[in-house]
């Protein structure tokens, strides 16, 4: 229960931080949701000027006793978006800063990033279950998902990575092949 405790009020600290930290600087952290390039123009600017206070609601809810359930879907739901989108952003080689603290983090999205937000994710979703005789095989296969998907996202890096090689040694390959007939037709009495 103690350990359940001090997570919510951790969890429910940093929304409520990464909230403040984006109104602080409301109008470059309009900018962030539009820089993963994911979104109509229209929404990445409607949920810049949102998600600041989406965060704060959030924190809110799972620092109140009595909402800490309704913050926990919020914040698992927030987590799990922050996560898809940071694994988007990622496989399509987006080089933009996560946004988590507003201006004040300058953190490009990594596998790190993701992992982070997994585990927000993984704590919102364990508070509703505080009280229930459940949670050990819960937090089993939460942990358990969590834990695979660094090796999903290794995965999808290492393909990237070949795809790049096959590519790159296509390209030499044709360059030696243009290079020994521009050498040929250039050499000395072959015209």
């Amino acid at each position: 229960m103690f350990v359940m405790l001090v997570g919510r009020i951790w969890l429910g600290s940093l929304f409520i931080y990464s909230g403040f930290m984006k109104l602080g600087s409301y109008r470059e952290s309009r900018g962030f949701l539009a820089g993963y390039g994911l979104f109509p123009r229209w929404f990445a600017n409607t949920g810049g000027l949102l998600i600041p206070w989406i965060e704060l609601l959030i924190g809110g809810l799972l620092l109140v006793n009595r909402t800490q359930v309704i913050g926990s879907i919020l914040a698992a739901t927030a987590a799990f978006g922050f996560a898809v989108i940071g694994a988007v952003t990622l496989h399509r080689h987006l080089q933009v800063s996560c946004g988590c603290a507003g201006v004040a983090s300058s953190d490009r999205i990594d596998v790190l990033t993701i992992i982070r937000a997994l585990v927000m994710f993984t704590a919102a979703i364990l508070i509703p279950f505080t009280n229930s005789t459940n949670i050990q095989s819960l937090g089993i296969l939460v942990i358990a998902l969590v834990a695979a998907a660094p090796a999903v996202l290794l995965t999808l890096r290492r393909n990237r990575y070949r795809r790049w090689l096959t590519t790159f040694r296509a390209l030499q390959n044709a360059n030696i092949e243009e290079l020994t007939a521009l050498l040929e037709t250039q050499a000395p009495g072959s015209s």
